[in-house]
């Protein structure tokens, strides 16, 4: 079985950095990345019943940031299995292991030192919870810079490395 990662993800490009770091530190066998945010789910019945799972993706995951993973998972090759993007919708502490230990993870990779700048109203940062659990990696961060924000431009400098 691949070794089972997650990095907590607030679609910008730091998260783009860090899955790379992860991809430099972990070099023995093939991985499979779970890029995971929080997400808080309106307890009415109505939007239980009616919200999807695409459209919590639609309105959080920015489209050049997708295009970016699976960049990054072409230049990769064999050494990652899968990326995937997870929500987790619980917000305590006992919920967040349930689904880690559902999800089979195994490490976490988390910037030291880092603030999460999800965008999204009703997305919040896992970085919290994660801290608190034995499997955690801390990679140095470098600060926060305008140019690696995972916008359209992002995405084309992206894609432009790999097609030219």
């Amino acid at each position: 079985m691949n070794k089972r990662v997650l990095l907590p993800c607030d679609f910008s490009g730091h998260s783009i950095s860090l899955v790379q770091a992860v991809l430099s530190d972990q070099t023995d066998g093939p991985l499979d990345l779970v890029l995971c945010f929080g997400f808080r789910l309106d307890l009415s019945t109505s939007d239980l019943l009616f919200v999807s799972r695409s459209q919590i993706f639609k309105s959080v995951v920015p489209k050049s940031f997708v295009e970016a993973i699976e960049v990054i998972k072409k230049e990769a090759g064999s050494r990652v299995d899968s990326i995937r993007i997870e929500p987790f919708y619980g917000t305590a502490q006992a919920a967040f292991k349930v689904f880690l230990e559902g999800n089979k993870i195994s490490e976490i990779y988390i910037y030291k030192d880092f603030q999460s700048r999800i965008g999204h109203t009703s997305s919040f940062d896992i970085t919290p919870m994660a801290i608190k659990m034995d499997i955690v990696h801390f990679v140095p961060f470098k600060g926060y810079s305008p140019n690696v924000e995972c916008e359209d431009s992002f995405a084309e400098k992206c894609l432009s490395r790999v097609f030219g």
